[in-house]
């Protein structure tokens, strides 16, 4: 898509292990494909809207100054394109948003964030019916993998 400074913003390493081992694929993503390293945004607040436009803040006051950035999820990703509308950055050309879970919000922005969408419906029945497996005894993989889809959005090139 052209971007070549890419960010990811989650939570402080060591926090949440979702959060790093998402930026540990996106990161290696960029450094396998284009050979460049991912700058490392992270809070140890919440991940709401306004710890989104926080850290946006903090990417665009960055010495480095990303060209995108990989949110760990929708609601960081919107407060990040709510800083960017304030501040007159154009969201794809100058900077491109991507978030995490295909979350119900995409439904009513008139700019909508690429984003994966999760199969959530899907993992709280599989986390049912593997709770009650183990509760009569049977061994259950402590991982399961689980399809997910990138739902282009108007915030990535």
């Amino acid at each position: 898509r052209g971007y070549d400074k890419p960010a990811f913003a989650g939570f402080a390493a060591g926090r949440d292990p979702r959060s790093d081992a998402r930026f540990k694929g996106f990161a290696r993503a960029f450094k396998d494909t284009l050979g460049v390293e991912t700058l490392d945004f992270r809070t140890s607040q919440s991940v709401s809207f306004e710890a989104g436009a926080e850290l946006m803040t903090e990417i665009m006051n960055s010495s480095e100054r990303p060209n995108c950035c990989f949110f760990l999820n929708d609601h960081l990703a919107f407060g990040a394109l709510c800083r960017c509308r304030e501040t007159g950055i154009n969201v794809p050309t100058d900077f491109g948003i991507m978030g995490f879970n295909g979350l119900g919000l995409n439904k009513v922005l008139n700019q909508r964030i690429t984003t994966i969408n999760t199969p959530r419906e899907l993992m709280g029945a599989t986390a049912i019916r593997n709770l009650l497996a183990r509760i009569n005894g049977a061994k259950i993989d402590n991982a399961i993998s689980m399809p997910v889809t990138l739902l282009p959005g108007k915030t990535t090139r």
